[in-house]
């Protein structure tokens, strides 16, 4: 059975990316502590210059790079991390 990693952020002040990436439960695993931590935050996690960023809250944890490669980005970078799901998939199937 397939996993996917779905996150929403916040790239604009309600202008919304999302990115949907096969995972593995491994990955799923080492993500945890970012996961939790962005729970404490309210999602707070910038990848843009200015404010607190994603580096700074979260990359001394072995598990950051393995994170920010799920994490979707928009012209101007990302300000709150919205939503994290994962998707069990039975079944696939491609229309087009």
């Amino acid at each position: 059975m397939k996993k996917y990693i779905i996150i929403e952020a916040d790239t604009n002040d309600g202008d919304y990316v999302s990115k949907k990436e096969e995972i593995t439960d491994d990955e799923i695993e080492s993500i945890q502590p970012i996961i939790e931590g962005l729970k404490k935050n309210h999602g707070d996690f910038t990848t843009r210059d200015q404010g607190r960023s994603g580096y700074e809250q979260f990359g001394h944890l072995e598990c950051f790079d393995t994170f920010i490669h799920f994490v979707p980005s928009g012209e101007y970078g990302i300000h709150t991390i919205e939503s994290i799901e994962i998707l069990e998939v039975v079944n696939e199937i491609k229309l087009y």
